[in-house]
């Protein structure tokens, strides 16, 4: 299993109004054969410089690079995310099994 984060920051003159629609179709992602248990949420520590994240996880790397390659992501990607977002921190994680 892989578990995909992204952590984000949005632009300073992105409005509430924009946000919602963000989160309206980053959630269309989910639709997207591969991903599960997609969620978005707001940072509520004031360590983290990102406001945001968004997780899901696949499971495998096939189901991952489907989703990653799929027109709705890169549409998503396009219209969206590189638009929108000023920085983030994206990572991968497996779990380990306990020995």
């Amino acid at each position: 299993m892989i578990i995909h984060t992204v952590q984000f920051a949005f632009k300073e003159e992105i409005s509430s109004d924009e946000e919602a629609s963000f989160f309206c179709d980053a959630y269309s992602l989910a639709e997207i054969p591969g991903p599960k248990n997609f969620k978005a949420f707001r940072q509520t520590s004031k360590k983290n410089p990102y406001k945001f994240c968004l997780s899901m996880e696949f499971d495998d790397q096939e189901g991952y690079d489907f989703y990653s390659n799929h027109e709705a992501h890169n549409d998503f990607l396009a219209k969206q995310w590189f638009v929108k977002v000023d920085s983030f921190q994206e990572a991968d994680f497996e779990i380990l099994e306990k020995n």
